[in-house]
């Protein structure tokens, strides 16, 4: 049994296409998660860009849209967004953009900080690299998803960790099925709010 506990994190450029991800994934059993990344802020070369880039992490939304009944009257709508900083908090961080410096130290900090963040979504693989490839190609639907809720795909990242076959086939004698299980603990243990069902 493979005890690393060691994960294996990839930008959107480095498994953009076919021929990145050969180099980058290999065909077998994974759980991984995609996030947001803060990278861009790194390349924001005046202070109005740089708020603007952070600006467009507030405006963007960390969920899918539900739609829903409330009782036979209403129906509802829900979508989870991260909201504004206070006034206060927000004029300290215009005086941060003002410094070229500044800007590069709260940028390395989100940087370092972005895999706290809540995974926008968790999923499961028994071939990783076609997985990850029905996501940027936009079969899997997670692609128009995420853009729906102003979510750049480009600027997310993907965590994942392979799992041994032989420890899938010790738990079930159908692989598949325990990856569904690990999934689903997963799933129901760290919520994402791109996931629509647990497993």
């Amino acid at each position: 049994m493979n005890n690393s506990q060691e994960y294996n994190v990839l930008t959107y450029n480095q498994i953009s296409s076919n021929e990145s991800r050969n180099l980058s994934l290999r065909e077998k059993p994974a759980v991984y998660a995609w996030y947001r990344s803060f990278n861009n802020l790194i390349d924001c070369d005046t202070a109005e860009n740089f708020l603007l880039a952070i600006d467009s992490y507030f405006d963007a939304k960390v969920s899918d849209k539900f739609n829903g009944k409330l009782g036979y009257l209403y129906d509802i709508t829900i979508q989870e967004s991260g909201g504004s900083l206070s006034e206060k908090r927000y004029n300290l961080l215009k005086k941060i953009a003002q410094k070229p410096n500044k800007r590069e130290i709260l940028s390395k900090i989100l940087k370092d900080a972005e895999l706290l963040q809540s995974p926008l979504y968790v999923g499961k693989a028994i071939n990783l690299r076609k997985r990850i490839g029905d996501h940027i190609s936009g079969y899997s639907e997670l692609l128009n998803r995420f853009e729906n809720a102003g979510i750049n795909f480009r600027q997310c990242v993907l965590r994942y960790k392979y799992i041994d076959i032989s420890d899938l086939e010790m738990l079930n004698d159908d692989a598949e099925e325990a990856v569904y299980l690990v999934e689903e603990i997963l799933t129901r243990l760290s919520p994402a709010a791109f996931v629509r069902k647990p497993g």
